[in-house]
């Protein structure tokens, strides 16, 4: 939940409108990664997003940001469509 209240935060500080669909990439580690995989759909269904990698590659010319968790970081790039 943490992960997605962040991403909704950055969503609005990069000024898209809440109906706005995004492609979005990440970078994690660990049990990071298997959550965000786990969670996938939900996640995607939350933030609009028609599109979630795993990796970041692909994403050039996208928004990059650093997401700092109570125990990880995470690595973003949002492209709006």
């Amino acid at each position: 939940r943490e992960v997605v209240r962040q991403l909704q935060v950055l969503r609005k500080n990069l000024g898209l409108k809440v109906e706005q669909h995004i492609q979005l990439g990440y970078e994690a580690q660990g049990p990071l990664a298997e959550t965000l995989a786990e969670y996938r759909d939900f996640i995607k269904s939350e933030l609009l997003a028609d599109e979630l990698s795993g990796e970041l590659s692909g994403f050039d010319g996208a928004s990059r940001h650093r997401l700092d968790l109570k125990d990880h970081s995470l690595e973003v790039a949002i492209r709006p469509l």
